[in-house]
């Protein structure tokens, strides 16, 4: 699996531990908190084509969360 080439320039890749995690909004309320609810996954799961047996959902090879960085 080759890596995705936007994900380098998205705002919600970041760097942990030497890996890419994407780290984007989910759009729910954390109601211990009262903030936004993160995602926290690797960026090639996150990308990666996706299926009826996994029913969430994610960025996938068209990356529908991309956000340009500034």
């Amino acid at each position: 699996m080759s890596k995705p080439p936007f994900c380098v320039d998205c705002t919600h890749r970041s760097r942990l531990l030497g890996s890419d995690m994407c780290n984007r909004p989910t759009g729910k309320l954390d109601l211990t908190t009262g903030k936004p609810r993160v995602l926290y996954r690797l960026c090639p799961i996150e990308r990666a084509q996706s299926c009826t047996l996994a029913p969430y959902i994610t960025c996938a090879v068209e990356g529908k969360f991309f956000e340009q960085n500034t």
